[in-house]
């Protein structure tokens, strides 16, 4: 069957198929001291008989989240409608003896579940109305499990920020109150299975959410289009914010890695989870998460949210979606454990599977090669094993050396990732350089290699070479990226992806993160965020591009990535900062991960060039010489005025900026 990645539907199409797919679900229980309400997101309080009102001393709380729709092939004699929506929903009205840490059915006496539907003229009203709801299942997919606190670790996201819990509509406490026993893997990754009461008038379910699950769906990749489905607030006003759509991409997937050797992983298997770049409000997950030929890829999870981070931005808080493969293994596992149980001997009645075409791969883009080969990940400081100082970056690979003679790899970075007082980084230039650089070449053989700074500029530019040993094979493993050299190639509106290791650092090849394509080590592959060039700075009116700004999302580890043109994959700048307002040393900041800066390709040409004329060397010094003054006519007034934010026609007022 051809790939349907090439099929893409109208937003307005999408949407459509989106809204057939999601439903609000509330739960509504007693909370006579408001512990589930004060820990919400948001809630909605009401009377005994059911009312609704804002009187924060009524006795019951309602919270609500958005729930995927199942086709009706998997509908069997039980009547209504079935539908999956996230066991994190669930967790604070479980009965106490059912807080052991696997998923059970005991929700207190008093718990009610209701399902949206839309109104019709007969219900006399707009909007919605609410209808009875049973949890008849629910699991907890060990991968997805895995996965997600593997993310959650040290090795992961931890990295970065120590302390990730689950988020969403109830965030978790991991405390014993509200999903007591639950590790933060469960709370995210857990579903229920809910049968809603249809009752006249009974709307049968949409064919079109039978075609939308049975669309063939590629594995996805990074900066792969995504919209999503859900209810963010909605048990607060249903009419105004009931399946609600968004757009975004997918980042990367994620897996729980079982090491294959030193470096290599089985990755044959669909991912558990997937790592998104969009914006999710509390109460969107359990949506549904579509491709952009209307497939569907899964469904949102609560959020990994970082405990006390900054500004409570997009740094702080980590989208995720529970593929629909996993859902639907989980689903037949389900199935099959109450066929096996059961007195029944047709396991076709009792198991009926979901009508999910089954993912396939599909041909290679330049991003994929880019994301692949072309990008690499870079460990600095006191180097890969050290859990208490882990710091990392990436890297343009140059040229790709040859290993059997000896010839290096060089990789452009930036000159703050090897010195992080450079003047260019906004230091004095005094301080130290770090002790260590390696760089992971990716692939069946590859690993950490040994890196020496060739070239690290002092002046206004952020940009360094590392020369990289290689081993014998190597050459074929790294490919040397492809640079624009018009300065067409920075237009403003220039459809654009950032590409690099964001978030995710060296640890994680042991820790997690599944490769955006089979072929790549899982740790060594990048992470893609589409957008647009939003701004290009020149030099003086009509001159050359000396800057570029992006609306990519830039996070973390990001820095000395490229950012290539979406269409072929051609390397348009050098990501060197993203912008933040705060703190001094990143504590309590507001990161803006899209309002980032990058380092136009035309500026280095001359730069791309020395690499070439002396990658067939193995005479360290020779790297070292072929650099030098390359970059010397970017080391002027106005080039700096412009990379410390002064604009030298307002007078050079200076203005914060920080680096990543």
């Amino acid at each position: 069957m051809a790939s349907h990645r090439h099929r893409v539907v109208s937003g307005v199409e999408l949407a459509t198929i989106a809204s057939e797919l999601t439903a609000t679900v509330r739960v509504r229980a007693l909370d006579p001291d408001l512990a589930v309400g004060r820990r919400a997101a948001f809630c909605r309080c009401g009377d005994l008989d059911g009312s609704d009102g804002d009187d924060a001393s009524a006795p019951t709380t309602s919270v609500s989240a958005s729930a995927m729709r199942l086709p009706s092939s998997i509908v069997d004699g039980g009547g209504g409608e079935l539908l999956v929506a996230p066991l994190a929903l669930f967790l604070p009205f479980l009965r106490r003896d059912a807080r052991g840490g696997a998923p059970g059915l005991g929700l207190v006496d008093d718990a009610e579940v209701h399902v949206m539907r839309e109104a019709t003229v007969d219900d006399g009203g707009s909007g919605g109305v609410w209808v009875p709801a049973r949890v008849v299942a629910s699991a907890v997919p060990p991968d997805a499990r895995d996965a997600v606190n593997a993310l959650a670790s040290a090795d992961g996201l931890g990295a970065l920020k120590r302390g990730w819990t689950a988020g969403g509509a109830v965030p978790w406490n991991g405390d014993g109150g509200g999903g007591g026993g639950f590790d933060v893997g469960a709370v995210v990754a857990g579903f229920v299975v809910l049968r809603a009461a249809t009752g006249p008038p009974s709307p049968s379910p949409s064919p079109g959410i039978s075609r939308a699950f049975a669309r063939e769906s590629p594995l996805p990749r990074a900066g792969d289009a995504i919209l999503s489905c859900g209810s963010p607030f909605g048990v607060l006003a249903p009419s105004h914010f009931a399946n609600a759509v968004t757009t975004g991409s997918v980042s990367r997937t994620w897996r729980r890695r079982t090491p294959v050797g030193r470096h290599v992983a089985d990755t044959s298997a669909p991912p558990p989870i997937l790592m998104l770049d969009l914006r999710a409000l509390p109460g969107t997950e359990g949506g549904v998460v579509l491709d952009a030929g209307g497939g569907v890829l899964g469904m949102l999870t609560p959020p990994l949210v970082a405990r006390g981070g900054g500004g409570g931005g997009e740094d702080d808080a980590v989208p995720l979606a529970l593929t629909i493969d996993c859902v639907k293994r989980a689903m037949l596992t389900m199935a099959s454990s109450s066929s096996s149980s059961s007195s029944s001997t047709n396991e076709e009645d009792d198991a009926p599977p979901i009508a999910v075409a089954s993912t396939s791969a599909s041909p290679r883009t330049p991003l994929d090669d880019a994301a692949s080969t072309s990008v690499v990940l870079l460990s600095t400081g006191n180097g890969n094993d050290d859990a208490s100082n882990p710091s990392w970056a990436s890297g343009i690979v140059l040229t790709a050396g040859d290993g059997a003679r000896g010839h290096p790899a060089l990789i452009l970075t930036n000159a703050h990732v090897v010195h992080p007082s450079a003047r260019a980084a906004g230091g004095d230039g005094r301080g130290p350089r770090v002790r260590s650089q390696r760089v992971l070449v990716p692939g069946a053989g590859g690993g950490w290699r040994d890196a020496t700074p060739a070239f690290v500029f002092a002046g206004a530019l952020d940009v360094a070479v590392l020369a990289a040993t290689t081993t014998e094979g190597d050459e074929t493993r790294l490919r040397a990226a492809t640079f624009a050299d018009d300065d067409d190639a920075c237009r403003r509106g220039e459809p654009c992806a950032v590409i690099g290791h964001a978030r995710v650092g060296p640890r994680a090849a042991a820790a997690g993160g599944s490769s955006v394509s089979a072929s790549a080590s899982a740790s060594a592959a990048a992470s893609a965020s589409p957008g647009v060039v939003s701004a290009v700075v020149r030099r003086g009116v009509g001159g050359e591009p000396v800057m570029l700004t992006t609306s990519a999302a830039v996070h973390s580890g990001a820095s000395g990535g490229p950012v290539v043109r979406a269409a072929d994959g051609v390397v348009i700048g050098l990501v060197t900062s993203n912008a933040r307002r705060g703190g001094k040393d990143g504590d309590g900041d507001d990161v803006f991960p899209r309002l980032n800066f990058s380092i136009p390709s035309r500026a280095l040409r001359r730069l791309r060039l020395a690499a070439e004329a002396s990658g067939g060397q193995d005479d360290w010094e020779v790297h070292e010489a072929a650099f030098e003054g390359c970059l010397d006519a970017y080391d002027d007034d106005e080039v700096r005025a412009v990379w410390n934010l002064r604009d030298p026609g307002g007078g050079g007022e200076r203005v914060a900026r920080s680096r990543l």
